[in-house]
């Protein structure tokens, strides 16, 4: 926060800061949460800041609902978002590039988004300030109503993209990665909201504008939720450093060095390969995601509800389903039918 306050132009911004409600499933997360809070209203408390504006979940959301929310909430009303993780530095001009990159590419439907951070190392083989690349990234960056309204967080035709390979080989020219983090967002329940922005700006052909020099940096390796995993990024200046939008340029060499940087092109493999593969490697994953949740006493029903589902059907009519539908049977949750490629039965009653 304090970089943010030493931003140009900083106080002809408004700023929203959203706070999520204490995590049940985390031991003292009420008391960190506590601590945060009270940081944040001392804020607006001082009477220094009268440009924010706080707003404090009254339940756990989650990562993906929280942010997705916020955002939403604010770019309906105001057009546009400069969203900033809570464990990312800022440089003095990250606004002014922000706001800049904004107005520069508004009426260009081909970009979707403006980055802060420069993922990959070391010096960029370009003499242009920024760059496209087929691939978003979320920590420090800006986008319009038009395109955030365009995205489906639920990816609604998983289904299909997890059977078609061509579409996981053009999702995959932004990143080797990505169609194994759709199958983990969607069968494993990763909780995450930048994934589904990706997977729709390439199915609209779109691209992310960059800074050779990066306007942010993470230290979420820092942070009480860290996973191991730290974020690659280049070396960063604090100090305004120019730029110019006008030579932004697209470069196939400098989109293979991301493509491949989450994933070698070697360990690429296509959905199908990996549930037929790895099968029992899948559904041990799947159980243990289950069984996590019925140890932290979330079921299954609870997270229907929450999203307010509750009548469903039921895709396949294996083991998985039927251990499912028993659990379901004791719930306010009704199976409407289920859906096999082979022809059956009925199963306790419930058609197929």
């Amino acid at each position: 926060l304090n970089a943010l306050f030493n931003c140009n132009h900083f106080n002809e911004h408004e700023v929203f800061i959203f706070n999520d409600a204490p995590n049940p499933d985390k031991e003292n997360d009420e008391n960190k949460v506590y601590v945060v809070r009270e940081y944040l209203n001392s804020l607006v408390n001082t009477g220094c800041h009268t440009n924010i504006h706080l707003d404090f979940f009254a339940s756990h959301m989650g990562s993906k609902n929280a942010v997705i929310s916020g955002i939403t909430k604010i770019i309906n009303e105001y057009g546009t978002v400069i969203d900033i993780e809570d464990d990312v530095v800022v440089s003095q001009d990250f606004l002014d590039f922000m706001d800049d990159g904004l107005e520069f590419f508004k009426n260009d439907e081909k970009v979707w988004s403006i980055a802060g951070l420069n993922q990959l190392p070391g010096n960029i083989d370009t003499a242009a300030s920024t760059y496209f690349l087929k691939r978003t990234c979320s920590t420090g960056f800006a986008v319009w109503k038009d395109r955030w309204n365009k995205v489906d967080f639920e990816i609604g035709d998983y289904l299909e993209f997890k059977n078609n390979r061509t579409k996981q080989d053009k999702l995959s020219e932004i990143g080797y990665d990505m169609p194994f983090a759709i199958m983990q967002y969607k069968d494993f329940y990763v909780d995450a909201w930048d994934i589904q922005f990706c997977y729709a700006a390439s199915c609209n052909d779109a691209y992310t504008v960059y800074p050779k020099k990066s306007k942010c940096i993470h230290i979420g390796e820092f942070g009480t939720h860290f996973n191991g995993t730290n974020i690659q990024q280049q070396e960063y200046n604090q100090k305004s450093d120019y730029y110019n939008f006008s030579d932004c340029q697209y470069d196939e060499k400098i989109n293979e060095l991301n493509r491949s940087m989450f994933m070698e092109k070697s360990k690429f493999r296509y959905l199908d390969d990996i549930i037929r593969e790895d099968k029992m490697k899948y559904y041990y994953l799947l159980s243990d995601k289950w069984m996590t949740l019925r140890d932290k006493n979330i079921s299954i029903e609870k997270k229907l509800i929450n999203q307010n589902i509750h009548k469903i059907a039921i895709y396949g009519c294996g083991a998985f389903s039927r251990h499912l539908i028993a659990e379901l049977n004791k719930t306010n949750i009704e199976v409407l039918y289920m859906v096999d490629k082979r022809e059956m039965e009925s199963f306790e009653n419930i058609k197929v």
